[in-house]
């Protein structure tokens, strides 16, 4: 994933709440616990997470390929519990449209518990796992002249989660169940452990806003957890994470086309470049069937040996392809890899090089991954 700017979250309170879902449902919202209780309610509350070493929202990036003729931010999300009990939830009845009543159950500190209608569990078809609706929104808003948060001007389509302790939260809280509790999607018990966190990758489906008709600026990134108010929480003013992005300058990089790669010299190269917005033309040799996010670099070996290329250093999957030939419609490959043998994510390989020959060179990513490419060539 590439870098961000060091810019610190901002977490404010949840204004009026957005219903995203193509499919309403009459579920009514959480109330709020009550201020004295009999018994200490053992309540979850739950926050997006913005990490840049996990890259929990900052790791974001920009997708031509999943619909043609769309530009979508693809985002990496996740939701963690901070607080005192386990958001736990248990699939009910069937409703009469089709979806699975889910009762929230929260725990009491004297051992006791109770249940309440809480939203509904789908099948998810692309996922193939049950869903809870309603979980989390991922908005992008205007960034006021003063700084400040302006209005919505793109939403996601994703609001269900499947609900697991993937990642551990990583500061140690009162009640943090260590060894966590929930990993399965089912629909029977789903939930999110105190001190754990559910994350979605980038990559997965409907992770993504469409921006195809955004204006190039700078925007605030936003991810929102229970946006409908559907699950009683101890704190509903941390429901709101957002990081400042810059969208300025989107546009593919030079050589995204064959007939634009770059041509490099020498024996002894390193080069860098970035594979963000690329796209993949017609007739176009893919070194990895399910990526198409390629550039290119022409090089002629300036004598016969042993060479060898790699992308370490890169800051995403890449899959790297050396071919002959002068059309990208048909060119014969010579090598190519998809992870260094050494055990990282991005490529290394060899091969004997002619003297004279021209090597075509692409790097792409893995799944459309994009970031910043740093590629070398060593002939011995």
């Amino acid at each position: 994933m590439r870098p961000h700017r060091s810019i610190t979250p901002l977490i404010e309170p949840l204004e009026s709440r957005m219903l995203c879902s193509t499919s309403p449902i009459d579920v009514p919202a959480a109330p709020q616990p009550a201020a004295a209780a009999t018994t200490k309610q053992m309540l979850p509350d739950l926050m997006p997470w913005a990490n840049k070493r996990r890259g929990y929202i900052y790791g974001w990036q920009l997708d031509r390929n999943e619909e043609p003729g769309h530009l979508l931010l693809r985002l990496r999300s996740a939701i963690a519990n901070i607080g005192n009990g386990p958001l736990d939830l248990r699939g009910g009845a069937i409703t009469s449209n089709g979806h699975q009543l889910v009762y929230q159950r929260i725990f009491n500190a004297n051992g006791t518990h109770s249940d309440r209608v809480a939203g509904t569990f789908t099948y998810h078809p692309a996922h193939h796992h049950t869903h809870f609706d309603d979980f989390a929104s991922y908005r992008l808003r205007t960034v006021l002249t003063n700084g400040g948060v302006g209005k919505i001007v793109g939403s996601g389509t994703k609001t269900s989660y499947c609900l697991t302790d993937v990642e551990e939260w990583p500061k140690p809280l009162a009640h943090t169940d260590v060894a966590g509790n929930y990993f399965e999607c089912g629909s029977e018990v789903q939930g999110i452990s105190v001190g754990w966190a559910d994350v979605y990758d980038y990559s997965l489906a409907d992770q993504w806003i469409d921006i195809t008709h955004i204006k190039p600026a700078k925007y605030w990134l936003e991810v929102v957890a229970d946006p409908r108010n559907r699950v009683v929480e101890s704190n509903e003013k941390n429901n709101s994470t957002r990081v400042l992005i810059n969208l300025r300058g989107i546009k593919p990089p030079p050589n995204d086309n064959f007939a634009n790669r770059v041509v490099l010299t020498g024996t002894a190269i390193s080069t860098t470049g970035n594979n963000t917005l690329a796209t993949h033309e017609t007739g176009e040799h893919s070194a990895d069937p399910s990526g198409s996010s390629s550039v290119w670099w022409a090089w002629t070996a300036p004598a016969s040996g042993r060479v060898t290329m790699s992308t370490a250093g890169s800051s995403f999957d890449t899959v790297l392809g050396v071919y002959t030939g002068d059309r990208v419609d048909s060119l014969n490959k010579i090598a190519r890899n998809d992870d260094d043998p050494s055990g990282l994510q991005t490529s290394k390989l060899s091969f004997q090089a002619t003297q004279g020959t021209t090597y075509q060179i692409s790097v792409e990513g893995y799944a459309s991954a994009s970031g910043r490419i740093r590629l070398s060539i060593n002939l011995s």
